[in-house]
């Protein structure tokens, strides 16, 4: 099941009928914690998370145990936090009462067509080196905490992002030269002590090797959801639940008012299926999702 990411959550699962009593747990990276205040009424089971586990995106366990009978036993409900596309107060105002029903669908919609997800969490991401200068990263590097190569912990200090967070790279003394610097590099220029002309963001001669393993650990994605991922987001909404969208922005080209036919554009699977909402989140896309 999923909770949000910043509101107070209740895990409920269904027991048998006569069970009375019931104790819960948390169990996250193999570690337990009691919860407390675990109830059952007319066996549906229930355990509030504490908000401390849910101010990040993450995974983790509850283990309801109780007994039938004389028989010890136990249920294990998986719980994945998600930061909403759209917050709960803004979406009642569009739908209200829907905004459990429809999330979920405006937000795997938004995932899928720009490749990436605009939550937030903290953990360690396993990236091959490709002998460039610059480490391309799969989700978007907030803030770095650790880095390992080869499984062996390397320095931070000389380590920093570009590129929208997208790119790990490395400053060092002994950097590119103009000449040496790849053209995709930055166009400042740096000169330490007066000497050679060195590209902030060349990075090193050396890059990140490939076939090397490096771990990149710290916090991941985005503090809040942009503004025009939010847009969009509202757009899509107001689709799903308005059967009178308009049809030109979800790319019908032609109506048949009697028979009820439609023909789309043929771009209307590559996209959000709103013109409007794919131009608000064209600056977002990562890997264009095609369906066939």
């Amino acid at each position: 099941m999923e909770l949000y990411r910043n509101e107070v959550g209740t895990v409920t699962v269904t027991l048998p009928s006569s069970v009375n009593v019931v104790s819960a747990e948390l169990i996250k990276d193999g570690n337990a914690v009691a919860l407390v205040g675990a109830t059952v009424t007319d066996g549906v089971a229930s355990v509030e998370i504490p908000f401390n586990y849910v101010t990040e995106d993450q995974e983790f366990d509850v283990r309801f145990n109780f007994a039938v009978g004389t028989v010890s036993t136990s249920y294990t409900e998986h719980v994945e936090v998600v930061t909403g596309i759209l917050s709960r107060a803004r979406a009642e105002k569009i739908s209200a009462g829907k905004y459990d029903e429809i999330e979920p669908v405006v937000r795997g919609v938004i995932q899928s067509f720009t490749g990436q997800k605009f939550g937030k969490w903290t953990g360690t991401k396993y990236i091959s080196g490709n002998g460039e200068s610059a480490l391309e990263l799969p989700e978007r590097l907030l803030s770095l905490t650790g880095l390992t190569r080869g499984g062996t912990v390397i320095a931070l200090d000389q380590y920093f992002t570009k590129g929208d967070n997208w790119y790990l790279t490395k400053w060092t003394g002994d950097g590119l030269t103009v000449k040496e610097a790849p053209p995709e590099e930055s166009l400042e220029v740096h000169i330490p002590f007066g000497q050679t002309i060195f590209y902030p963001f060349g990075g090193s001669r050396r890059g990140f090797r490939n076939d090397v393993a490096f771990g990149v650990t710290g916090t991941w994605g985005y503090e809040s959801i942009p503004m025009d991922v939010q847009r969009a987001a509202e757009l899509l909404f107001d689709d799903y639940t308005c059967p009178e969208a308009v049809y030109r922005n979800r790319y019908v080209n032609d109506v048949s008012a009697q028979s009820w036919k439609l023909k789309f554009d043929s771009r209307a699977f590559e996209s959000t299926g709103n013109v409007l909402a794919d131009q608000l989140l064209s600056q977002y896309v990562r890997i264009r999702m095609f369906m066939l």
